[in-house]
């Protein structure tokens, strides 16, 4: 009972905390601060099944806040889930107009059903901030290496901030801070993306010369017609 009383505080204090901030991010933040652990389910190795606690992360905070059943409602089809050509297990997500059942009110929940709705917008709309065009190179901004350039430490692909100089001007800036955001730290690294940008750009300008343009040109034009 004690150990239930527990883990019922503690995915309450996610909710107040985010309902308070309005952002998963500083939830983690409010939660490491206070030094407060999260519970989860082992899903491997010999304590397979048993309860642990542990520094919450954001995907944890994500999972709650966009999870139905926090808002007392019972949902089955929210995902699909099929088998690769190599045996492995892919979990998809499944739209909500594609879910089988979806029940308001089936149980009690930790938030009115408005407010879970309300909260899985504002992720969402973080989410879009915080992680832009995270796997690719994205469509708009000055950025040349947006969407390119991993940390070497690390390995992760740094992402692009941009502020104004002069109220006029757009400076990228490219950060690496997957792990910071997971844990609710500062980034890990930050580098100003103006003097780079200059260095990449002097460097394409003087490699991409008419005559390499036309080379590449013809060399695609062979491969295509081989083809």
């Amino acid at each position: 009972m004690i150990r239930t009383c527990h883990v019922q505080a503690s995915i309450r204090e996610v909710f107040r905390s985010f309902a308070h901030t309005g952002s998963a991010f500083t939830t983690v933040r409010h939660f490491r601060q206070q030094h407060l652990l999260f519970p989860r389910r082992l899903r491997r190795g010999a304590h397979r099944g048993e309860l642990a606690w542990a520094e919450i992360e954001h995907h944890d905070v994500l999972r709650l806040l966009h999870h139905p059943a926090y808002a007392g409602a019972y949902v089955y089809g929210r995902t699909r889930t099929t088998k690769t050509d190599d045996g492995k297990l892919h979990i998809q997500d499944v739209p909500r107009a594609d879910w089988k059942v979806l029940v308001r009110d089936a149980h009690v929940g930790y938030i009115r059903w408005e407010d879970f709705e309300r909260e899985r917008v504002a992720t969402c709309v973080e989410q879009s901030s915080v992680f832009p065009q995270r796997f690719s190179p994205p469509r708009e901004g000055p950025a040349l290496l947006q969407g390119l350039l991993l940390y070497g430490c690390c390995g992760e692909r740094m992402m692009v901030r941009y502020h104004q100089r002069g109220g006029q001007r757009i400076i990228p800036d490219y950060l690496c801070q997957s792990q910071s955001i997971a844990q609710g730290r500062a980034p890990c690294q930050r580098i100003p993306g103006r003097d780079l940008d200059s260095a990449i750009g002097a460097a394409l300008l003087e490699r991409v010369t008419p005559e390499a343009l036309a080379l590449t040109l013809a060399v695609q034009e062979k491969v295509i017609q081989r083809g």
